[in-house]
């Protein structure tokens, strides 16, 4: 055998020793080429995420050029004497108002603006309501009053109404009031303290609004247009590249995995969540270009919301076209193939075409119909195409090998209906937003007193409030929560030994436990941890741009200052565009920013730049450690136990969906009769809209340590990769649903209704073990045991998948039972996935070394 290097060159006979020193050797001299590859990979990041939206380079610059704007204010004497240190409040204010569109800074400009002035008043009141208590009971009183409103403040924010749109206004109100109601019991002229809070911060807010409205403004409400339109393009290229490659005469239909068009919808099927922010943020903006007041931005929603019912349909398409070609059919009759083909490639093409003019419709804001006739064109030829596929089928019997290029026919005429919808409500938006023309929709107003109104008003908020304390309990021990983490940092106000030590600073430590109190252990981990490194890390590098500056003199020092303020703020701005960073340390890069600007400027009028500098931190340090143990040992919640519940309850919910299927669809009772008012066909949907919940959970989970049954290092992104097949089976459900609802409403006759049983037969043992199977993965994972059992069941709902297709092979009467036909082919192909979710839980219980009902041991360790 021959020696390695390393051996045959040591003398000593050391062969390991020599070997690690190469190793480290090697290690030395290849770090330099290491670096220079991963500053290039950033650089390319950077560049990357610059080019795909040069908007953002833009709002960088913007947000350092508003912190500089407002420095001003301290840097000029006549306007620091006027407002003293209270001058940062304006700088603060920047750091959190500023967002990247127009609505959302003026939805957090006039929340903060309307939460500062309403908390103010409401703080002097107790303030002086506290004063006829004397000295001894003023501290209490106020005390009270802070946990009081705060707990009350924290528990409105779970009022879903209040969470879309005030969420932030409410925080500053609880800000704002903890503050000023605390710091009343030190402040001699608290009118004058208020009055100086709300104008400084109403400096912020203008300082932000006019560099938002006024420097290269960017619209929320343009850019949810330009989503509509985007979304209505990619599901126009999927049916494009259906017909290119799928039906195309020369088409020859492999290696469909790679191809472009099989991937574009799924952003589509991902857009809710942006779509939902750019909404919220556009009902703020006034009017602005082609946008008027009161544009219909709830149109788009709908609009939104359809697009992606058609995008689940498609994915169901796609994943059924992927496996037909892996299987490759033989054709027993190539001429009725080719006259199906031909009708799926009208269909598609029509389609396509129709939603390419809807999509330039939107984007240019004319009316697609009448004036643009084109879409309806298109549309009666898709529709025409359907229907003419339905007769082809009528004419020949000759359909054993051609079922699967039926179904894809099947298919895509529910797409074609879907594609109509998504016209209607185009047409829709056309006519509230007055498209080119249009006459504006005039509603009738209804006419009821207002004592009824208000009535009914407090009666349903009451009920709203009732259920959500009951929907999930924790939420009212989180209220008490946060107003006791207040009540307890106040101490620091109140006590005249400690306020003594840190001043005026402690109110600091009201500030943290306000915007760091999070729902969930992880959320507050991650914030706390975020705040406290970031203020370490801004405070030393302030302290050194202080320092540098200062050798540039009195006149020198706050022009460098502001330099170093909007470089490093804007550095720090874009950098919250990176995907890594805006997922784990978004809160951490904002708060290193405010610390910087903070510190940077405020020493140019503070001559105890070190011992601000550490009031500062020591006090946010205090803030973080009381809201930690407040969260951890009080009734604490876990946001790894809520996404592990979620995944199972996820699980639970798709198996209630096959079992609905099962009993309503294909039960020896069944009727199939009034099934869109079933609730077993709406209960898939939360599933599909579960990413951004298990995506903030996930991401909270990972900053918690061991607690109860989850270890340190638990594998939580196994939990994503469960969620994400289980939103893939969810979309192929909604697409069973919408084809069983159309199916069920047409009311074709059965041919051979000894087939049709035995299809329906099928099926149902396919839902059924299916339904089992997801049941004993979701008690499996709440138990945290291994799923043995759920195996059994999908090795049956396999062979109910198997025995189906041999049974259709046996019989050539398949005319009249093709839609049957066509949802045993959705469902073999839902057996697939939940066999996928299977494995995938498997390999949770693996890498979470869950436990073996049979053993009733753990199971041996993995290195994860």
């Amino acid at each position: 055998m021959m020696e390695s290097p390393t051996q045959s060159n040591n003398g000593d006979g050391e062969g390991n020793g020599g070997g690690f020193l190469a190793n480290c050797r090697e290690k030395v001299f290849s770090m330099p080429d290491r670096l220079r590859c991963s500053a290039m990979g950033f650089a390319g990041k950077m560049s990357k995420i610059a080019r795909d939206d040069p908007r953002r380079v833009v709002h960088s610059f913007k947000v350092g050029l508003a912190l500089n704007l407002v420095s001003v204010f301290y840097y000029v004497k006549p306007l620091f004497d006027g407002w003293g240190v209270n001058t940062i409040w304006a700088v603060i204010t920047v750091v959190f108002v500023m967002e990247f569109t127009v609505g959302g800074t003026l939805s957090k400009g006039l929340n903060r603006a309307m939460a500062t002035l309403v908390a103010g008043f409401l703080a002097v009141g107790a303030h002086l309501v506290a004063q006829f208590c004397g000295e001894k009971g003023e501290p209490i009183l106020l005390a009270v009053f802070v946990f009081l409103v705060a707990s009350a403040a924290t528990f409105s924010r779970f009022i879903p109404e209040v969470k879309a749109r005030y969420e932030y206004g409410m925080i500053i109100f609880i800000l704002t009031f903890s503050m000023v109601a605390v710091a009343s019991y030190r402040v001699e002229e608290l009118i004058k303290f208020a009055h100086q809070r709300v104008t400084t911060i109403a400096v912020g807010v203008a300082s932000c609004l006019f560099t938002t409205f006024f420097v290269f403004p960017i619209w929320a409400g343009e850019d949810l247009h330009k989503l509509v339109a985007d979304n209505l393009d990619k599901l126009a290229e999927f049916l494009e590249g259906m017909e290119s490659e799928c039906f195309g005469e020369n088409s020859p239909c492999q290696n469909l995995e790679g191809k472009p068009f099989l991937q574009v919808y799924k952003s589509v099927l991902s857009s809710k969540v942006r779509e939902d922010s750019l909404f919220n943020f556009a009902k703020w903006e006034p009017a602005h270009g082609k946008f008027r007041f009161r544009h219909p931005w709830s149109q788009y929603q709908k609009l939104g919301t359809l697009c992606r019912q058609c995008a689940s349909s498609m994915e169901a398409l796609a994943s059924y076209v992927v496996i037909l070609k892996k299987s490759q059919y033989p054709e027993a009759n190539p001429e009725l193939c080719l006259k199906i083909r031909a009708k799926c490639r009208a269909m598609s093409s029509h389609s396509a075409k129709a939603l390419r003019s809807l999509s330039l419709a939107v984007r240019t804001m004319t009316i697609p119909c009448p004036t643009n006739e084109l879409p309806m064109n298109d549309m009666s030829t898709a529709t025409k195409a359907a229907s003419d596929f339905r007769m082809e089928l009528s004419k020949d019997v000759d359909l054993m090998q051609m079922i699967h290029v039926a179904a894809v026919a099947s298919l895509l005429s529910d797409i074609v209906i879907q594609v109509k919808r998504i016209t209607k409500s185009t047409n829709n938006l056309a006519r509230l937003a007055n498209f080119k023309n249009s006459e504006r929709a005039q509603s009738a107003v209804r006419l009821c007193s207002a004592a009824g109104v208000l009535r009914a008003r407090a009666a349903g908020f009451a009920g709203k409030l009732g259920k959500i304390a009951r929907d999930d309990p924790r939420r009212v021990a989180h209220s008490f929560k946060v107003g006791l983490a207040l009540t307890l940092v106040s101490v620091l106000y109140y006590v005249t030994p400690l306020f003594n030590n840190w001043g005026v600073s402690t109110l600091w430590a009201v500030l943290t436990v306000v915007v760091v109190m999070e729902y969930t252990v992880g959320g507050t981990l991650s914030k706390g941890l975020n705040r406290a490194f970031a203020t370490l890390v801004a405070g030393f590098i302030a302290v050194g741009a202080h320092k540098v500056a200062n050798l540039c003199g009195d006149k020198g020092e706050p022009i460098l200052l502001a330099v170093f303020v909007f470089f490093l703020s804007s550095a720090a701005t874009f950098s919250r565009f990176i995907p890594e960073v805006k997922a784990r340390y978004d809160y951490g890069v904002t708060i290193f920013i405010l610390t910087f600007s903070l510190v940077a400027v405020s020493s140019y009028r503070v001559d105890e730049l070190i011992r601000l500098a550490h009031q500062r931190f020591s006090t946010i340090v205090v803030g973080v450690a009381t809201c930690l143990c407040t969260t951890i040992f009080l009734l604490p919640v876990w946001a790894g136990e809520d996404l592990h519940k979620l995944a199972a309850g996820n699980l639970d919910k798709l198996a209630e969906f096959l079992e609905g299927i099962e009993s309503e669809c294909f039960g020896q009772n069944a009727t199939g009769d009034n099934l869109e008012s079933k609730a077993f066909l709406q209960v898939y949907k939360s599933v599909l809209n579960s990413k951004a919940s298990e995506d903030s959970l996930s991401n909270f989970a990972k900053w918690e340590p061991g607690h109860g049954k989850f270890g340190f290092r638990h594998p939580w992104t196994q939990y994503q990769k469960l969620g994400a097949l289980s939103r893939k089976c969810a979309s192929s459900m909604e697409a069973i649903a919408s084809y069983v609802i159309t199916l069920t409403k047409s009311k074709y006759p059965e041919a051979n209704p000894e087939l049709c049983l035995k299809v329906r037969t099928a099926c149902g043992e396919m839902s059924l073990h299916s339904a089992k199977a997801l049941r004993e993965l979701a008690a499996a994972i709440r138990a945290m045991t291994v799923p043995t059992p759920a195996k059994a069941h999908m090795s049956a709902a396999i062979k109910a998948a198997k025995g189906l297709s041999n049974e259709l092979s046996e019989d050539a009467d398949l005319v009249q039972v093709m839609h049957v036909a066509v949802i045993a082919s959705l469902l073999s192909d839902l057996v697939m996935q939940t066999k996928k979710i299977t494995e995938s839980v498997d390999n949770l219980a693996r890498l979470a070394r869950f436990k073996d009902p049979a053993e009733n041991t753990p199971k041996d360790a993995v290195v994860i």
